[in-house]
């Protein structure tokens, strides 16, 4: 499992890769075709916090989550990994790294980055 930080990677409230970093997940996408991971099914979560989005593109944290992973997958396929070893999913602030406020319902801006995530997992397949 590998997991890459949304504000690293991405460009703040989008799914559009920051161009500084591409050339870390094409090196990536490179190692992930090597002989090693080819019996590998890669899923790839796309996370976000309960800062709540609306935009006209990602109208809720569903839709930026999977947009996320959806760009990770066809990032990896325009680099030669075959379609059949990808899965996208978008999993909102469903599944919080750490708490997003605390008992008082304040933020945690700390703990919304580290919600704020793609997770690239990996499993045997056939």
């Amino acid at each position: 499992e590998m997991e890459l930080a949304s504000d690293t990677f991405f460009q703040r409230a989008s799914a559009e890769f920051d161009p500084a970093k591409l050339a870390i997940l094409k090196e990536m996408a490179t190692a992930l075709k090597s002989g090693a991971y080819l019996d590998y099914h890669i899923i790839i979560e796309g996370h976000t916090s309960d800062l709540a989005i609306n935009t006209a593109m990602y109208p809720s944290n569903w839709e930026l989550s999977g947009g996320r992973a959806a760009r990770v997958v066809r990032l990896f396929i325009e680099q030669g990994i075959e379609p059949k070893r990808l899965v996208a999913i978008g999993l909102a602030d469903s599944q919080p790294k750490a708490p997003n406020r605390n008992a008082g319902g304040d933020a945690i801006e700390d703990n919304r980055k580290l919600n704020e995530r793609v997770v690239i997992k990996f499993e045997r397949g056939n």
